[in-house]
This record gives C-alpha cells, structure tokens and sequence, in this order.
C-alpha cells in the first residue's frame, strides 16, 4: 500500500509505502531506487494500523514543519480509525496540527470526487 500527501500549495511530500510483512529484511529495499525520504513501514496485513498511522504522523510532521506559514497546519484525512486514537489526537496538539476527518467511505469512491479539496482543486467539481 503507498499513503501519498499533498499540500495546499501543491508540494508533494515523501509518499510512506507499508510492506505485507512480520520480518523486516532493510536489504530487500536499501539498495533500490526508492528515495531516502521514503517511509517504509511493516504490517502483517499489509495495512496501515494505530503505530504505522503514529509512524506516517511523525513523517508528515517532518517534512511539513520547516515550511509552514504560521502556528498551525491542517491535516485532512480519511476516517480511518487510527486517526482518531487518543495518541495520534495528542501528537496533533503537541505539534500544532489540526487533523480533519471526513466522513467514512467519502474519500476512497464516488462520492469522494466531490468531497476531496484535492480533487476539486485537480479537477473542477466533477457532477
């Protein structure tokens, strides 16, 4: 599974890829063309959980602090359940970070097509 971001401003951040996994062996992909700045992270489904999404937070925090503009950044999500834990909630605070969720099931079918601020500033409203 790739996790990919996107800012308002159209910079891309570093995409987090989650391997389907329990052993991690970093050589299987250490010396690829993968980018350095790429979050790898390991689970045994193959699927984001509550440690990966605090993993891709802290990420998302690191390439996005040097360039915010004032006190607060806002984080739109799916919502998805490890973005809701008390954990990922406190880290937000801890760094000045506003996550919003939509609504489940908005973000991955139409009708995310006319829900998703990327999209519609990608697209035009799409009816």
């Amino acid at each position: 599974m790739i996790c990919e971001a996107i800012s308002g401003d159209g910079t891309v951040l570093p995409p987090m890829v989650i391997l389907s996994g329990v052993l991690n062996q970093r050589r299987w992909y250490t010396s690829t063309n993968i980018p350095d700045d790429t979050l790898i992270a390991l689970s045994d489904t193959g699927y984001s959980n509550d440690d990966i999404s605090l993993g891709w937070l802290a990420h998302f925090e690191r390439f996005t602090s040097r360039r915010k503009t004032g006190a607060y950044r806002l984080l739109l999500l799916d919502g998805y359940g490890s973005h809701c834990t008390k954990q990922f909630i406190d880290y937000c605070d801890r760094y000045n970070i506003i996550p919003f969720c939509f609504p489940p099931h908005t973000t991955t079918s139409p009708p995310w097509q006319k829900t998703l601020p990327s999209q519609l500033w990608l697209y035009g409203h799409i009816t």
